[in-house]
């Protein structure tokens, strides 16, 4: 007969940093720190996609084609300015990336993206791939940040 006992968990209790450390545990993932750069991002992305985070320029790049090459689709999420100055920030090194560049990340890799908040302090980006077209291999990635404000 198999085992069906559950362990009960009171959120209350813990820390921004243990409920996102339970749920990744949950989930069967472990966590890899990126360098905090501006590039954790592409860095995060890198890794999964070409075993190293030292490919995160060529990601970034990759990324930015997807933005230029698509901007009806990315342009009504960026709300705060206008979508060429957007774009061209994106290309610079050190720009922090955000969900419309998650968002191009996963259409331009053919992966599934969800977006998960714990307690509005961590924000979790789970993206689950389908095979993908250019490695013809299944990934499945899940990004951590701490929001800024």
């Amino acid at each position: 007969m198999p085992n069906t006992q559950t362990t009960s968990l009171c959120l209350d209790d813990l820390s921004d940093r243990e409920i996102l450390e339970h749920r990744l545990q949950w989930e069967g993932y472990t966590e890899k720190k990126m360098k905090s750069d501006g590039n954790c991002q592409f860095r995060a992305l890198a890794d999964q996609l070409y075993k190293t985070s030292d490919s995160y320029k060529l990601v970034r790049q990759e990324i930015v084609k997807q933005l230029k090459s698509h901007p009806k689709i990315y342009k009504e999420f960026v709300n705060n300015m206008n979508f060429s100055e957007y774009v061209k920030n994106m290309s610079k090194n050190s720009e922090w990336g955000d969900e419309v560049t998650l968002k191009a990340a996963a259409d331009l890799y053919s992966v599934k993206n969800s977006t998960h908040y714990i307690n509005q302090t961590y924000s979790v980006h789970g993206v689950l791939a389908q095979v993908s077209k250019r490695t013809r291999h299944s990934h499945l990635f899940e990004l951590s940040r701490r929001d800024p404000f």
